[in-house]
């Protein structure tokens, strides 16, 4: 038996930080170490509400999803996000992940991230390794987001500058 903080074999380890008794990750992060962790870890129970301002009742919330890309370069995991065109309606200039609404033809949230990334940025579905979910974020604006998660090789034929689909 170990004690939360200890090492164990194929395991990673935390400790409190000091910060209001945080938890932080004694090793670098790892594609290895994100894959055990969504493999071991419950599915999402509950949604985040994190926009200020009036609530709207779930049943209007409009479904929609983003990926979360994390890059797996050789120096270390980083994220790609996109940058919305100065010239949008809503949210321009803001930086954001890919995404966007549900549209009829998704199956499932995933297919909906994958679209809007491959779509938005030009990464492929096949060159994407999905993780698994975060708990849905819902907006004052009306969306019932899922952020998606998932794992690229550092290299891929994007189109940057390419402006993002209006999302949430």
């Amino acid at each position: 038996m170990t004690s939360r903080g200890a090492k164990r074999p194929g395991r990673s380890s935390w400790s409190r930080n000091g910060a209001g008794g945080a938890l932080s990750l004694n090793e670098p992060l790892s594609v290895d170490w994100l894959r055990r962790h969504f493999a071991e870890a419950a599915a999402p129970a509950a949604s985040v509400y994190g926009d200020e301002g009036v609530r709207p009742e779930s049943q209007e919330l409009k479904p929609a999803s983003v990926l979360v890309p994390i890059v797996d370069r050789e120096d270390g995991l980083t994220m790609l996000f996109t940058r919305r065109a100065a010239h949008l309606k809503d949210h321009s200039g803001q930086v954001s992940f890919p995404g966007g609404r549900v549209a009829p033809g998704d199956a499932s949230p995933e297919a909906t991230a994958l679209r809007e990334a491959r779509e938005e940025i030009g990464l492929e579905p096949g060159r994407v390794e999905l993780l698994g979910r975060m708990p849905e974020y819902h907006t004052r604006t009306g969306f019932r987001i899922t952020p998606v998660i998932g794992v690229g090789a550092a290299r891929f034929p994007a189109r940057p500058g390419q402006p993002p689909a209006p999302v949430a």
